[in-house]
């Protein structure tokens, strides 16, 4: 995948996933907030904290391990992960199907394209 392909992705799973709304100012930050920038990426706003950390969960294993979480929050069942011909894919049992389609180099790239396929029915 490309660079932009990776950041739409981080992107789309912010605000779908995550439950994060962009914001443009500084002055608006709020909890599960986020801001994007073509040049550095998504800054996410951790709601405790209230620190500003990159996110990218197509390419951060701990942000794609977020994401996972969400997902097993969403829908509770078994996820399962698999490395099969030197790639990764994340499916649900009864949900989604093992697919080759959603096979990724890396696994939080796999986790965020199974989140993306979850979180958009």
């Amino acid at each position: 995948m490309t660079d932009k392909e990776l950041r739409l992705y981080d992107t789309w799973i912010t605000e779908h996933v995550m439950g994060c709304r962009l914001v443009d100012m500084l002055r608006d930050l709020k909890d599960f907030t986020f801001l994007k920038s073509d040049d550095s990426g998504i800054l996410l706003l951790l709601p405790r904290s209230k620190k500003l950390i990159p996110f990218s969960p197509t390419t951060e294993p701990a942000a794609a391990m977020m994401v996972l979480e969400k997902c097993a929050e969403k829908h509770g069942t078994q996820i399962n992960i698999l490395k099969q011909d030197g790639k990764w894919v994340v499916w649900q049992q009864g949900f989604s199907s093992y697919k080759e389609d959603y096979a990724a180099e890396t696994l939080p790239t796999a986790i965020v394209r199974f989140a993306k396929q979850l979180f958009s029915k």
